[in-house]
């Protein structure tokens, strides 16, 4: 035991002594793997500079550590959201109490809705910045990968150096050189690690937001948010003494914080928007395109879907232009504020009417704007304040005038049926009593206090007759586009073929219409709130 005491004691010294001579010699500064163990890759990549070679390679050296110190200077975006992430973090805090005093007011569904959207906003906006930490952390490792080989080779020039006695004035010159590419190899990696543990509370913070909109999707799922579920007192039983909420209040967000909201949102995401710019030009110059072949080659097809599509790029190309900028915006751009997205919408509703009008009786050309009307109408609850009373007969006064302008348009309603109008108009028509039906449910429900369902069939009714309007005319002008792109692929061909080409033409259309149809749905069944139970069940 005395023996192996002494041999343990032995080997102790032995291993402390190497250790210590070790760091002594830490000019070496060799990478080493976890295992203690020197970079095999780099063993085999590198050898010794020859000394002969040492001054003119350290020159070298010199330019790229000038290089590499402009490049590890402190980078703007993230020493922004280094100095931005704390004050969001007690932000969110300060929200989160807010949305928790906000639920107990007892809120209607839309309202829940507009408060998950927000927080779905704040996620957005914490995976900007991971994505911007993890664009910068890629940049610094294809950085940080060149002074590691260059640390390891000037490491063993110096070894080399000092074996064959090399003057003493290149040997510090070696030392220098190796000194400053580690001192920027080490700047690099603590960057990196400062990097990796903002990114960690990024992800946490993005983990509690997650949580958040969870606890409100599982709020609006539950019992209270049922459509059938009797929130409120009959409409003549109501008092309507308080004029505002004041636990609601504090969700409220006044239109000029909206605005700031969409000046902000442009501020960040400038990459994000100088890329829509640019497919948006893209698909313009792609319009007056095929416009210029329309005009100096004869369109000769007879189908009216056909010349319909034409008539998109050639007639109403100002109309389609606004249509693809609003819609691109809306389907390129994420996480887009509230305001943005509505201003969007009603722009693209606004821009569709030109492109349509054609497509129904003149008796009913008005009616698009009407629709745009309802929808700009449902969308002011969000930016206008009332307290549940008078929220209730904001509803009403929406639902009334939605019966009028119904029948207005549609009487006598068995005359209309006979009207001989295009496969859209006939849609609409025979829509009507599902319509009249719909408004009748809103007005009661409302009235009896079954506010859930008041706030579903008036929702329905607007956003998916906006949304109709807009899916038709993304419809006419994705048609027109592509009808355009074969018109001028085909009379450019020596074995041009009129039959082949109203083949193909008639078949990209029908494509085109599956495609839209099924997006539609998939929306609409949004609007519903059936999309995600659908989902999960399929």
């Amino acid at each position: 035991m005395k023996l192996l005491s002494n041999h343990r004691s032995f080997i102790l010294l032995f291993l402390v002594s190497f250790i210590f001579l070790g760091f002594i010699h830490g000019q070496n500064n060799v990478p080493l793997l976890a295992n203690g163990q020197p970079d095999s890759s780099l063993i085999k990549k590198f050898s010794p500079i020859p000394l002969n070679e040492v001054p003119a390679k350290i020159e070298s050296a010199e330019s790229s550590i000038k290089a590499g110190e402009k490049k590890i200077l402190p980078n703007k975006s993230k020493l922004e959201i280094d100095s931005l992430f704390p004050q969001y973090v007690s932000f969110l805090k300060d929200q989160k109490k807010n949305a928790q005093t906000f639920i107990k007011a007892n809120p209607n569904r839309q309202k829940i809705d507009n408060l998950i959207n927000k927080w779905n906003g704040y996620y957005g906006q914490l995976e900007i910045w991971q994505n911007t930490i993890n664009d910068i952390e890629d940049k610094n490792m294809d950085l940080v990968t060149p002074f590691k080989e260059r640390e390891y080779q000037w490491s063993i020039t110096l070894d080399m150096a000092i074996q064959e006695g090399a003057p003493s004035s290149l040997i510090n010159n070696i030392k220098r050189t190796l000194r400053d590419v580690t001192n920027i190899k080490d700047a690099i990696i603590k960057e990196n690690n400062e990097l990796l543990t903002l990114e960690t509370n990024i992800i946490k913070e993005k983990s509690l937001v997650s949580q958040t909109i969870e606890e409100f999707n599982d709020l609006k799922n539950s019992e209270i948010y049922t459509i059938f579920y009797h929130r409120h007192k009959a409409l003549w039983n109501t008092r309507f003494t308080s004029t505002l909420e004041s636990k609601e209040e504090e969700q409220f967000e006044s239109i000029p914080n909206k605005f700031s909201n969409v000046i902000n949102y442009t501020k960040e995401n400038q990459k994000q928007i100088y890329s829509f710019f640019s497919i948006v030009t893209l698909i313009i110059l792609l319009l007056f395109y095929f416009k210029k072949a329309f005009r100096e080659v004869k369109f000769t097809e007879q189908d009216a879907n056909l010349q319909r599509a034409k008539e998109i790029v050639v007639s109403h190309t100002i109309p389609a232009i606004i249509f693809i900028i609003a819609i691109t915006a809306l389907l390129f751009l994420n996480n887009l504020p509230f305001l943005l997205s509505d201003i969007l919408l009603v722009v693209a509703l606004i821009a569709s009417v030109p492109m349509l009008k054609s497509l129904v009786y003149t008796r009913f050309e008005n009616i698009f704007y009407l629709i745009i009307l309802f929808f700009i109408i449902n969308a002011a609850k969000t930016y206008i304040w009332f307290s549940s009373p008078y929220y209730r007969l904001y509803l009403l006064a929406e639902a009334i005038l939605m019966f009028v302008a119904l029948y207005y348009f549609s009487r006598p309603y068995l005359e209309t049926r006979k009207i001989k109008t295009s496969f859209f108009g006939r849609v609409v028509i025979r829509s009507i009593p599902v319509f009249y039906a719909m408004i009748l449910i809103a007005i009661i429900s409302n009235l009896l206090g079954y506010t859930n369902l008041t706030d579903l069939t008036l929702k329905t009714i607007t956003l998916s007759s906006g949304l109709t309007i807009i899916f038709y005319g993304l419809l006419m002008t994705a048609s027109g586009l592509i009808i355009g792109g074969i018109h001028l692929l085909f009379i450019k061909q020596e074995d041009y073929n009129d039959e082949r080409k109203l083949l193909v033409e008639k078949k990209a259309l029908n494509l085109i219409r599956g495609v839209v149809i099924i997006w539609w749905l998939f929306y609409f069944l949004g609007i519903l709130d059936l999309r995600n139970p659908i989902s999960l069940w399929l």
